[in-house]
């Protein structure tokens, strides 16, 4: 039998357990529990699913992923639930990231680098070293402290994860760090001396950047469901991605040829290339287009020129080009900048990522946030609040980029300046609050590695939708 789930939400400062919750100062908890934030909210059960589930895996367990055609409307609710009750315990990772949290002294790779440390987990237990090995994944954000009171003194990230070899029937697991000393109005320079001394110190991962609750909210609230019930481009869209049928809407390949775009990046198409192209200048009623191929055969190439192309075409279109990671989006960046689309582009990168890639992202610099905020006239038409916080990013952005604050000022940006061509990761396309409502196409770069609820969260934000590309 299937529970009905609904989001219940909680009061901040409630401590959130795995299948309780207790008031704000309790002195009965365990440690583990997670606080609750201003819009935190639990899975509750709220009724029972009485009709037989149709749908099984081989196993003969129940699914409710991937949604077909062949779900009924009252499947698909249920679905909705459910996943945003599994994002909702994707999102629960705190009781983890404690229980692999580091205590100990660390290692330098070397005498002269005092950037990258190693630091080493040891059990018996697969169960534990496997949960490592889950949390302490490649790129995580890691933050190192002296005592669990005590402010971080250092960030970082995670290089790379090694297995050892087992010592003292224990499975071993080696972790390559990176940690740079905190920037700020305190100075944690000794306590990062030390660290590099040999004294003991507390590493722990961050919480992750996975946007959980907002997904679960948007699956939580049944969007895609409602979404479906407009008479929309948007709808048409979102009823594709569930698997319902649409309308026959049929192409005239001629229609490249009539829509007079001499440009040189459109010459350099081949035919099946532009078959992408001419099906993606024409919305219709609402379309998701997929184009597939090996790698190095130009899928980049093509997501650019369609930027171009459908700016030409239609110069009141707004794009939105993102993928899952960093590295794919400043490619975007740069093969558009070759098509010479025509539209201020603006690019979107978070903190920890111009740490990471920063040699990357340098290269970008005229189409990054920071250059489209200099200049006293765009302040002009900022609010008091406004300005300080884009003079306060501006003073960040270069020294300190993880404390620069990305996508609150880029928040600003695109509600005061609107740009028709944004680049940026899901995450940051998710997170910068109400920044796409006036997006008409979307194009999803890599988008084997983008969850699906990621995808149909992006899609119920975007009301001006009309055409969506995925590569």
């Amino acid at each position: 039998m299937f529970i009905e789930l609904a989001l219940a939400p909680i009061e901040e400062g409630w401590l959130i357990g795995p299948n309780y919750i207790l008031p704000p100062g309790c002195h009965f908890r365990l440690g583990t529990e997670v606080l609750a934030r201003s819009n935190s909210k639990i899975a509750t059960a709220a009724g029972t699913y009485e009709e037989e589930w149709r749908w099984t895996a081989a196993s003969g367990i129940p699914r409710v992923f991937p949604i077909t055609q062949h779900y009924t409307e009252e499947e698909i609710h249920l679905a909705e639930s459910l996943i945003a009750a599994a994002l909702i315990v994707a999102g629960e990772e705190e009781t983890s990231r404690m229980e692999t949290t580091y205590v100990g002294p660390v290692s330098r790779v070397s005498e002269d680098n005092r950037r990258n440390f190693t630091l080493s987990f040891a059990s018996a237990e697969k169960k534990f070293i496997k949960k490592v090995a889950d949390i302490w994944s490649k790129d995580s954000n890691i933050t190192a402290q002296c005592s669990y009171k005590s402010k971080a003194f250092a960030q970082g990230h995670v290089n790379e994860v090694r297995k050892l070899e087992p010592q003292a029937n224990k499975i071993r697991i080696e972790v390559e760090i990176t940690l740079v000393v905190n920037q700020g109005k305190f100075d944690h320079q000794d306590e990062f001396e030390a660290m590099i001394g040999g004294s003991s110190v507390i590493i722990r991962v961050r919480e992750g950047a996975g946007g959980f609750r907002m997904q679960a909210e948007t699956f939580g609230y049944h969007m895609p469901s409602i979404v479906c019930e407009r008479d929309t481009p948007q709808a048409e869209i979102v009823k594709a991605l569930l698997g319902r049928s649409g309308p026959i809407d049929n192409v005239d390949e001629r229609e490249l040829e009539n829509a007079n775009l001499d440009m040189n990046c459109v010459r350099q198409l081949n035919d099946k290339q532009k078959h992408t192209l001419v099906h993606w200048l024409n919305p219709g009623v609402g379309r998701v287009h997929y184009t597939q191929a090996p790698p190095g055969t130009g899928k980049t190439k093509i997501a650019a020129t369609c930027i171009a192309a459908i700016l030409r075409s239609e110069p009141e279109s707004a794009v939105l080009a993102s993928a899952t990671s960093n590295l794919p989006v400043t490619k975007l960046v740069v093969e558009s900048a070759r098509a010479e689309v025509d539209v201020n582009m603006v690019a979107f990168f978070s903190g920890t990522a111009r740490v990471r890639y920063g040699e990357q992202i340098e290269q970008l610099e005229e189409y990054l946030l920071e250059a489209k905020l200099r200049g006293e006239e765009y302040k002009n038409s900022l609010e008091t609040s406004e300005v300080k916080e884009v003079d306060q990013y501006l003073k960040l952005v270069r020294p300190q980029p993880r404390h620069s604050r990305e996508r609150a000022v880029g928040e600003i940006l695109m509600r005061t300046d609107f740009h028709r061509v944004a680049f940026a990761t899901t995450f940051m396309s998710a997170a910068i609050t109400g920044a796409h409502k006036k997006t008409t196409h979307l194009i999803l770069d890599e988008t084997t590695q983008i969850p699906f609820c990621t995808v149909m969260h992006l899609i119920c934000h975007m009301p001006a939708l009309k055409c969506v590309l995925l590569t």
